[in-house]
């Protein structure tokens, strides 16, 4: 029986039925043909209800168009779960976490990407081709005379060799063998300690100094060891303010990396648990190893100092009350 609609007459009605046991009724009135109603009748497992929509005039939304072409209103969309989650770091970086195998990530998984970021990607990674080649358009580290390893992209392998192509778009055909894999996010990431690095490798330590010296960030700890990168210039590090800074901080409180944090971790041992404490300073000639000590010996003068003069000032204080 089709659904009765008061004040109309149905001229033309079409019944549809689908799996799920529902049918639902596209029918037209004879008062006005360009506007369309639409009900759903409940036959499944005995259901008798029945669901009447009103025409689009009456503020639901619904047209014609709704029921006759596209994604119709009793489809279900489908719609794509990832356990993928977006997240942000402190200095502002974008990384991804999955929260079924608590992997994280630098680079944007497929779930999230756009058609337009796919797309992107493809042309990336060398095309269609390249992908199902499996191992074309990925990036590498390539061995360099001056820098030591630069990144590049792999191009076709001819023999033991391949052709791979540089961010410069320079050419070169490198042994097979001497490739090292690279994740292209890495990258972007710079770190003040080398044990938060994605993978402790040759090539990505030296590109983190690099930059880092760049920005003339000329220190990097890994874990308890400081490097040094000798910038041949002064870059103002050793002020009255900077050293204040370092002697003044609290236990715990994370600073900069800094010759400074060694000498105070040491003066922190020997004052607090009066044990005698050591400072290995190495590295090849013109290093920095004399300013290195120089700065070491001047931090722990001023810190003494200044625990010397506390004292004086306490002495002097009781005596004063005394008399």
């Amino acid at each position: 029986m089709h659904p009765v609609v008061p004040g109309c007459a149905v001229a033309n009605c079409k019944k549809t039925r689908f799996k799920n046991g529902y049918c639902a009724f596209h029918f037209s009135v004879q008062n006005d043909p360009a506007k369309s109603l639409a009900a759903v009748i409940g036959n499944k497992e005995g259901e008798s209800s029945t669901q009447q929509q009103q025409p689009a005039s009456s503020g639901t939304g619904l047209t014609a168009k709704s029921f006759t072409g596209g994604n119709k209103w009793w489809e279900k969309k489908e719609v794509v779960h990832t356990a993928w989650q977006p997240c942000v770091t402190a200095d502002g970086l974008d990384y991804y976490y999955n929260t079924d195998t608590k992997e994280t990530s630098w680079d944007k998984p497929e779930e999230l990407m756009t058609p337009a970021e796919l797309d992107a990607k493809g042309r990336r990674e060398g095309g269609a081709m390249d992908r199902r080649m499996g191992i074309l358009g990925k990036w590498v580290w390539v061995p360099d005379d001056t820098e030591c390893y630069v990144p590049g992209r792999v191009g076709l392998e001819v023999g033991p060799k391949t052709n791979v192509t540089l961010e410069d778009g320079s050419e070169r055909s490198v042994a097979s063998k001497e490739l090292m894999p690279l994740s292209r996010s890495s990258l972007q990431r710079l770190v003040a300690d080398l044990v938060l690095l994605d993978s402790m490798s040759s090539p990505l330590i030296l590109h983190n100094l690099r930059q880092r010296f760049q920005q003339k960030l000329i220190y990097t700890n890994i874990g308890t060891i400081l490097i040094s990168v000798n910038p041949y210039k002064d870059l103002d590090l050793y002020n009255p303010q900077i050293t204040r800074q370092y002697i003044n901080r609290k236990l715990g409180q994370e600073l900069p990396p800094h010759v400074f944090n060694v000498a105070f971790d040491a003066f922190y041992g020997l004052r607090e648990f009066h044990q005698n404490q050591s400072i290995i300073i190495s590295g090849e000639s013109g290093a920095g190893k004399t300013e290195a000590t120089k700065q070491c010996l001047a931090f722990l003068a001023t810190s003494a100092g200044l625990v010397f003069c506390f004292c004086c000032w306490l002495v002097g204080l009781l005596l004063f009350v005394v008399l």
